[in-house]
């Protein structure tokens, strides 16, 4: 997987903190990922929200447009909370509902 961690605007706080991720064929799935953030991460530090993308925005010298992801704020996101919620018994991620 490829991913990206950048801040979105908050209602509640001054910036969330949000991951792009490219996920491929084989790669984990969210519920693995946020699995392995929660047991590596400071709470603080762990994304509250997850993107899946087919790509990441690039500039033409291949750095990531953070810009860009901030751009679209909470569109197209889940929660944390969602993915815990669609987590089965071994930690993979069921249907979204």
């Amino acid at each position: 997987a490829e991913s990206a961690v950048y801040g979105v605007a908050s209602d509640e706080l001054d910036e969330e903190v949000a991951a792009a991720i490219v996920l491929r064929r084989g790669d984990a799935d969210l519920g693995a990922i946020l699995t392995f953030a929660e047991a590596r991460l400071p709470t603080y530090a762990v994304p509250t929200l997850y993107r899946v993308m087919p790509d990441l925005p690039r500039t033409p010298t291949a750095k990531v447009q953070k810009a860009e992801l901030r751009g679209d704020g909470r569109a197209a996101c889940i929660t944390r909370a969602e993915i815990k919620a669609n987590l089965n018994n071994d930690g993979l991620m069921t249907s979204r509902g």
